[in-house]
This record gives C-alpha cells, structure tokens and sequence, in this order.
C-alpha cells in the first residue's frame, strides 16, 4: 500500500534533502511511497513533516480528531523544543539521517506503535516550563479562575497573568482560545504526572 508523505517547510532545499531520504527509507523497506510539498495533500497524508507555526495550534487539534491515524512529525531548530503536544515525533534541522531512520523505524515499521502521546512532548512539559508555570496552567485546567489560583497556591493574580503569558510564549499559544485547546490536549495531561511527582516529595519530605 502506498503512503502519502507531505514535506512542508520554508527551506526548500532541506525538504528536498528529506524528501530523498525519506524516498531511500522507503525503498529499503519495500514500500511504495508519494511524496508531496502542498498543503492542498494534508486531508489525504499517512504522513506529515511541518515546522510548529505551519498551522495554528487548534487546527492541528480539529485535525487530528479527523485524522487520528495520520502521523505528524514537527521540524524544530532545536532538539527538545517545546511544542503544542500534537505531534508524535520531532526532528531536529541539524539531526543526522539516522535520526530520521529511528522515527520512521520507530512509528512505521513496528507495527505496535500507537504514536500519541509523544515521548518529546512529555520531556519538555517537565522540562521547559518552569514549576510556578505548571501550577499556573493546571489551575486553568482544573477550570479554576485566577482569583482561586491565587488563594490555593499563594501567587498574586498579577503574576498568575504573566506566568500564564509566558508559559504561552513558550507553547507557541497565540491567544486565549489556543490555550483553552491545548489544555484540553494530551500534552496538558503531564501536569498532573508532574503535580503527582510534587505530591510524592512532599510527603516524602514530612515523612523524614
């Protein structure tokens, strides 16, 4: 059965490049493979490779509601950027090809991979948003308003707002819907992974 990969990036020259890997993966697999560059192909893609800012973050949650089975891989600058959580895997610009190998390998060739949630994603929820920022957005999550984060977690409303903003920055979250989305989405559930962790080092630490 052939697969319909679709490559969108600004560089042209670096789609290409992975387009011929891609092609050479393929080939070695034995399968058949259609490779696209236009947004015009995404309704019909097994496969996509896009940068984070291709689409707005609800978008890519109303598409993958349609298109579950669709794999989407984010091209990010760097290794572990912090992205909306809909993608299930990322690839890195200056990743060598086996990298490519690894995921293709990893998604497609093994037949157990569900795909979602991605593993990345899960790193960089802990990783890359600061405590007082988790807190802040599982608040939200919870449908708290800013009145009542303030009073269970001690933080002043005005700062609330801006650990709110800057947590959106960093999730490329453009406005208040897009962040209702993502807080809905898989990605969002890590925060409670993460204030189970806290849980258990509390009691931990009171236990001593």
């Amino acid at each position: 059965m052939e697969r319909t990969v679709v490559l969108l990036h600004f560089d042209r020259y670096f789609t290409v490049g992975l387009g011929h890997l891609i092609h050479q993966w393929f080939h070695t697999q034995k399968l058949e493979v259609n490779i696209q560059h236009t947004t015009e192909q995404l309704e019909q893609a097994d496969i996509i490779f896009t940068t984070a800012t291709q689409h707005a973050p609800r978008w890519w949650r109303q598409f993958r509601r349609k298109r579950h089975a669709t794999l989407l891989f984010l091209l990010v600058k760097q290794k572990n950027t912090l992205c909306c959580g809909y993608e299930d895997g990322q690839l890195a610009l200056g990743d060598p090809p086996e990298t490519l190998s690894a995921l293709l390998n990893t998604f497609i060739a093994s037949p157990s991979s569900s795909g979602i949630p991605s593993h990345v994603q899960r790193y960089n929820i802990m990783q890359c948003l600061s405590p007082r920022e988790r807190e802040v957005l599982w608040g939200y999550k919870q449908g708290l308003n800013n009145s009542k984060i303030s009073k269970i977690s001690g933080i002043s409303i005005k700062a609330i707002s801006a650990y709110r903003n800057h947590a959106m920055q960093k999730l490329m979250l453009k406005n208040h819907a897009d962040l209702h989305e993502w807080l809905h989405s898989i990605a969002a559930e890590n925060l409670s992974c993460y204030f189970k962790q806290k849980r258990q080092r509390t009691h931990r630490a009171s236990s001593v």
